[in-house]
C-alpha cells in the first residue's frame, strides 16, 4: 500500500479509519517557528489525516490569527497569516485598508514596515470576525518571538497554552 503524503497543518494518530477521533490542527505562521495548535474533532481516514470540518479548521485559524494580531508586532509573516484567516486577499486587503496593492505586498515581503495603523485595523477586523474576542483597546507589546506552539481552543476565548511531549489523545 503506498503512502500517502500528509498535507501540512496535520497532526496523525495511528487508528481505524472512519472513527470519530480528537486530533491536532497545526497552523504554522509562515516560516517564523510558531506553530498554533487546536484540536478538533475529525474523522480518521487510512492513508491520511483526519477530515476536520470547515467551519472547525476556519474557527480555529481565526482564533489564532486574533491571537497573534493582540500581541502587538507588526511582522510580516504575521500580516500575511491574519489576512488568510480572515479570508482576504491582498487585494481584498489593500481595498479594505484604502492602500494600493503593491504596499501589501511589500509589507508581506518584508520590504516596508508595516504602519501601526494598518496593523490595527487589519487585527481589529479578525477581531470583529472572532465574536467572542474585544477589539484592540489595550494593545501590548510581546516581544519574544521564539518558535514555539501556542495551544488554542477557539470555543474558549483567550486560551493560549504551550504543550510540549503530549502523548496522542487515546
Amino acid at each position: 500500500m503506498p503512502v500517502m503524503p500528509k498535507p501540512p497543518g496535520t497532526v496523525i494518530y495511528p487508528v481505524r479509519a472512519g472513527i470519530p477521533v480528537i486530533a491536532d490542527l497545526l497552523m504554522p505562521v509562515g516560516t517564523t517557528g510558531i506553530s498554533f495548535v487546536a484540536q478538533l474533532q475529525g474523522i480518521s481516514s487510512a492513508a491520511g489525516p483526519s477530515d476536520f470540518s470547515q467551519a472547525a479548521q476556519d474557527a480555529s485559524y481565526l482564533r489564532a490569527a486574533t491571537t497573534l494580531g493582540r500581541w502587538g508586532i507588526p511582522y510580516s509573516q504575521f500580516f500575511a497569516f491574519i489576512r488568510e484567516a480572515i479570508k482576504q486577499t491582498q487585494a481584498d486587503t489593500a481595498a479594505f485598508l484604502g492602500v494600493t496593492l503593491p504596499e501589501v505586498q511589500a509589507w508581506e515581503n518584508g520590504t516596508v514596515e508595516i504602519p501601526r495603523i494598518m496593523w490595527n485595523s487589519l487585527v481589529d477586523e479578525a477581531c470583529r470576525q472572532d465574536h467572542p474576542r474585544p477589539a484592540l483597546d489595550d494593545l501590548r507589546i510581546v516581544p519574544d518571538t521564539r518558535p514555539r506552539q501556542i495551544r488554542i481552543q477557539p470555543d474558549i476565548p483567550q486560551v493560549t497554552e504551550q504543550f510540549e511531549n503530549q502523548s496522542p489523545p487515546c
